[in-house]
């Protein structure tokens, strides 16, 4: 072949040539020329993109997970310290008034407790401390009713009964178990 022939063969083969990956072409009479280009092809950002998108979803439901545990745990706390607290009124026979020794006692509802004090509760005391859970958390009561009643001076559980001992919190799904013996030692499972 002539000179001539070989460019013109060249070129022939140049213009049906596909360069894939990354290559971008410019039409210039008749025939493409290749160049590297500096971007990102819609394929990459696309992967890219939804494997960013997978970790901030994975992240976002453990950053949950870890919130829900830790207002359960925050809470049980809270309720254990209210109920030591009660006990421990009652053992340092602390009363409202001088006149009246009165016993010390929490009443438990689902989504409330209320410390008050006397032998029965009384929703319309003034006296009574009273906490509400957050939404979402709530109170399972185990004991044989609604009080957890403590005596004066001897801080033991009044009407404590070995088989219905326990007061669980609950929050979706999980949940911590409250045990209280009679003396009133509170262990959390």
């Amino acid at each position: 072949m002539h000179r001539r022939q070989q460019q013109s063969y060249k070129h022939y083969v140049s213009c049906f040539t596909l360069h894939v990956s990354r290559f971008m072409f410019h039409v210039s009479r008749y025939t493409f020329h290749a160049t590297r280009s500096k971007a990102f092809t819609l394929i990459e950002l696309i992967v890219s993109v939804a494997v960013l998108a997978t970790l901030v979803g994975f992240s976002s439901l453990a950053y949950l997970n870890v919130q829900k545990n830790s207002d359960l745990s925050n809470q049980t706390a809270q309720l254990v310290s209210s109920m030591r607290q009660a006990q421990a009124l009652a053992l340092s026979g602390q009363t409202i008034d001088q006149e009246n020794q009165l016993n010390i006692g929490m009443h438990l509802e689902t989504s409330k407790y209320i410390l008050f004090y006397g032998s029965i509760y009384s929703p319309t005391d003034s006296k009574n401390i009273v906490t509400n859970l957050p939404s979402g958390i709530s109170i399972t009561n185990h004991l044989p009713t609604t009080e957890l009643m403590f005596e004066q001076k001897t801080g033991e559980v009044i009407n404590y009964d070995d088989d219905q001992n326990s007061v669980s919190i609950d929050q979706g799904g999980s949940s911590n178990i409250l045990t209280i013996n009679q003396l009133g030692v509170v262990d959390v499972e």
